[in-house]
């Protein structure tokens, strides 16, 4: 009887144990951050955003360095249309991770996207500063200016890139713009010229804008 007895309580004990392996393994996957981000992306497939961006934003509480948080939470919340929390995100990236440039990036671009220049155009200007060799961020920087009718600033902007890379299409491209809607259309011309032998298809464009 009491070897019985002795034996239902090894059986019990071991189920225990089990239970409590099986118990820590899941507490242990909910604290990773790997783990929650692969719960992010399968209930994002699932369309379940708001399950999602839970996953994500503990993703991030556990490992503020967890870049792919970021960008998947901010996508939740674009396909959403909660726009200020997508910025919100970024600006949140830009705090934690301040070396990484790409919160910045995203968060111009989400600026500019809103209509909020003069904060696309903040962003843009401490990216240069942070990345002075970078032509690409000069033209970028030029797009915003052209949109608020900056159009000195802008050809300013296209010299900067032009002085890193003399061949860069967008800023001549830019430079294009910016010359066109000052009314010089010598100027535009030598850019269309000089554009014609780096991209067709902005060239194009340019010489199209002249036409209007």
């Amino acid at each position: 009887m009491k070897r019985r007895a002795y034996l239902l309580l090894a059986v019990v004990a071991i189920l225990l144990a089990v239970s409590i392996i099986h118990s820590v393994g899941r507490i242990a996957a909910s604290v990773d951050p790997n783990n929650l981000l692969a719960r992010g992306h399968a209930y994002y497939d699932a369309n379940d955003l708001e399950r999602a961006v839970s996953s994500y934003k503990e993703a991030i509480r556990l490992d503020p360095a967890c870049t792919y948080a970021y960008d998947w939470l901010s996508q939740c919340y674009r396909d959403m249309g909660r726009h200020a929390e997508s910025l919100d995100t970024w600006r949140q990236a830009r705090t934690n991770l301040p070396e990484w440039g790409w919160a910045r990036v995203r968060l111009a671009f989400d600026y500019d996207e809103l209509g909020m220049y003069e904060q696309a155009i903040a962003e843009w200007k401490q990216l240069i500063e942070r990345e002075p060799d970078i032509a690409g961020l000069n033209a970028l920087l030029a797009d915003v200016y052209l949109k608020t009718s900056q159009y000195e600033e802008a050809i300013a902007a296209c010299k900067n890139a032009l002085r890193l890379k003399p061949d860069h299409p967008k800023s001549h491209y830019n430079l294009g713009r910016a010359y066109l809607q000052m009314g010089n259309k010598d100027l535009v011309l030598q850019e269309y010229e000089v554009l014609n032998g780096l991209d067709k298809g902005l060239a194009d464009e340019l010489l199209a804008c002249v036409n209007r």
